[in-house]
């Protein structure tokens, strides 16, 4: 096996969650080729990625007539489909590759099941998402080893001049789903807490959603002084600012998922999504679920409301990874949900 096209279409997080898989794979098949294919913004990811030979970009809204014929001809040996859907499944009879793999949940249509003569048993709802790709490797590779959750991603350069030095706390309070945000009042109780109690540099990233800038407009209104770089980077300037931080504060979203790729000191926020399949495992992680005494996480815990979640126990677990020797974040419980 000499050359693996692998199909990465979905969102930020997702493509990040497959950085581990990809590893793993290139461990298991030394010299082993690897093409990822990723869809609009996320391809700026694709020099970020443990594969040698770079990203394919799908566009929206065309044809893709480009894509599709170098996937004709790239004499592929395998596909890993890690999309599941009918435009992947597209691709991957293109590719001529004599191994086309996907996960059995995603073969529920005759095209589909044409599509992928090799399918994964693995149940997504029992596994973090991490080993959920990693199975979808060992079905293709019997013998790859797991690659561990960090470490895999390569750090972009460093942000971009003028935008923000020295040390700061990231905070990121956007998300593409509206159930995931967090009240803006909390967010400016814990940017408070930040510049009073331990008097650093805030970050606050975002994009150009509504409810993203409505929350960010009333932390500027609060009067406290933090940094807006909100509308003003691109994926890849956005992943060198977590991967620059000293803590990051986020919902779940893609900026959780960079920030725990490299293994930043990090606080991540839940509540209708599940951290059993998505949360930060890494021992600088503080994942706080959303009502107060819910326990540790299960396959089929059932979402809370982002508003149950108070401030005050987010503030705690910025002054856990704060303090310290020297400063230094404190070495915590790897992956506890609290």
């Amino acid at each position: 096996m000499k050359r693996v096209l692998v199909i990465q279409m979905k969102r930020i997080g997702d493509v990040v969650l497959t950085a581990p898989a990809l590893a793993s794979l290139r461990r298991a098949v030394p010299g082993v080729e690897v093409t990822v294919v990723l869809a609009g913004a996320c391809g700026e990811l694709g020099p970020l990625l443990p594969c040698g030979e770079g990203a394919l970009v799908w566009r929206s809204g065309g044809l893709n007539a480009g894509l599709m014929g170098r996937v004709a001809g790239g004499r592929w040996d395998a596909v890993l489909d890690f999309t599941g859907n009918d435009r992947s499944a597209l691709l991957s009879v293109v590719s001529g590759a004599r191994r086309r793999v996907c996960w059995e949940k995603f073969a529920g249509t005759w095209w589909r099941r044409r599509a992928w003569n090799e399918r994964c048993g693995a149940s997504v709802r029992e596994l973090h998402t991490i080993d959920f790709h990693q199975a979808l490797v060992r079905e293709l590779v019997p013998e790859a080893e797991a690659a561990g959750d960090a470490g895999h991603l390569r750090k972009p350069e460093g942000v971009p001049e003028g935008l923000v030095s020295g040390d700061y706390v990231l905070l990121h309070p956007g998300t593409a789903r509206a159930e995931k945000f967090w009240p803006a009042a909390s967010w400016v109780e814990v940017l408070r807490h930040v510049r009073e109690r331990h008097g650093m540099e805030v970050v606050v990233t975002g994009g150009a959603g509504v409810e993203e800038r409505e929350q960010i407009r009333e932390m500027a209104a609060s009067g406290v002084a933090f940094t807006d770089l909100s509308g003003k980077l691109d994926l890849r300037g956005l992943a060198a600012v977590a991967a620059g931080s000293r803590l990051a504060v986020t919902v779940d979203t893609g900026v959780m998922h960079l920030a725990a790729s490299w293994g930043r000191p990090q606080v991540a926020l839940f509540g209708p999504t599940n951290p059993w399949h998505w949360g930060p495992r890494h021992g600088m992680a503080r994942v706080l679920w959303g009502a107060e005494g819910s326990g540790l996480a299960e396959p089929r815990h059932r979402g809370v409301a982002m508003a149950s979640l108070p401030a005050g126990r987010v503030c705690g677990a910025v002054d856990d990874l704060l303090r310290g020797p020297g400063g230094q974040p404190t070495l915590g419980e790897a992956g506890r949900v609290e």
